[in-house]
């Protein structure tokens, strides 16, 4: 009787706190990440890419499609062009250890675009950086290298998450302004 009595209040604890936590998640506004859409004002774009490296455009350009908007390869088609004035990343130390080996180090990747329609600039130049910091690990060179570049990989798709969302916001700045 007593074990089935425990067993009873244990159920109810795991769920009450199954519904706390639910409750806890739904009010601070957390939601699945996914893609979202652009203004209605922007119905085509062409990504344009000023440097020798084009990854960022190209991701820019996988995810735009993931949210229906029809990407161009003319400025005379599209609603509004993005241009891509920058787009590298570097690698730097970010600690010592007390053997003067690099313990950690950061990947940094910078970012430079802006955004115009129909020959006027909407939005001007706009710099980010992103960065991640790592732990060498120091007996696994090999391993330390596909972190890197799995780290660049993450914070290319992280910097044209922020491009998005900034053209998102473009919508919401020509209402403010037109008022």
């Amino acid at each position: 009787m007593a074990i089935e009595r425990a067993f009873f209040y244990h159920r109810a604890i795991v769920r009450w706190a199954a519904i706390v936590s639910a409750l806890w998640v739904a009010g601070c506004g957390w939601q699945l990440q996914g893609q979202s859409a652009l203004p209605a004002s922007i119905e085509s774009i062409q990504v344009r890419s000023m440097t020798d490296q084009r990854l960022l455009g190209y991701e820019i350009v996988r995810q735009l499609k993931a949210t229906q908007v029809t990407v161009v390869d003319s400025t005379a088609d599209a609603d509004v062009v993005l241009e891509i004035l920058q787009d590298r990343w570097e690698q730097e130390l970010v600690s010592v250890g007390l053997n003067g080996k690099a313990q950690e180090y950061g990947v940094l990747m910078r970012a430079a675009f802006r955004v115009s329609r129909h020959g006027e600039t909407v939005l001007p130049a706009q710099n980010l950086v992103l960065r991640r910091v790592y732990i060498v690990d120091p007996q696994n060179e090999l391993s330390n290298e596909w972190r890197v570049l799995e780290l660049v990989d993450t914070l290319r798709v992280d910097m044209a998450r922020t491009v998005i969302r900034r053209l998102r916001a473009l919508e919401q700045a020509d209402a403010d302004f037109a008022r």
